[in-house]
């Protein structure tokens, strides 16, 4: 991912956020107008409230690779969206630990 979706995803991060407050109908509505990046970003958002998962589970999920979903989170927690991406206690096969994301309060 450039710099300029980095800092672009920074300045819009609370439209995203605001967008997933409106009525599903409202969501539906203007879904249409929204570019593809943002689109993703707020399907990624969505799947983050719903509960905490891992880089890799989100990039099943949304179609994306691990590396640019751990980067558009970073740039929307800088941005201000209240994001926890922290070390769980709950291990991959291979011993490491699984880094979660969820929405913070």
């Amino acid at each position: 991912m450039d710099a300029r979706l980095i800092s672009r995803l920074e300045k819009l991060a609370n439209f995203y956020y605001e967008f997933l407050s409106l009525s599903d109908e409202d969501q539906e509505w203007l879904s249409p107008g929204l570019s593809r990046s943002c689109t993703s970003t707020i399907k990624l958002l969505k799947l983050v409230i719903e509960r905490p998962y891992t880089f890799d589970e989100l990039a099943t999920e949304t179609g994306m690779n691990s590396q640019s979903i751990s980067q558009r989170l970073n740039a929307l927690t800088k941005g201000g969206i209240p994001l926890d991406l922290s070390i769980s206690g709950a291990f991959l096969p291979t011993g490491r630990p699984r880094k979660l994301v969820r929405l913070g309060k």
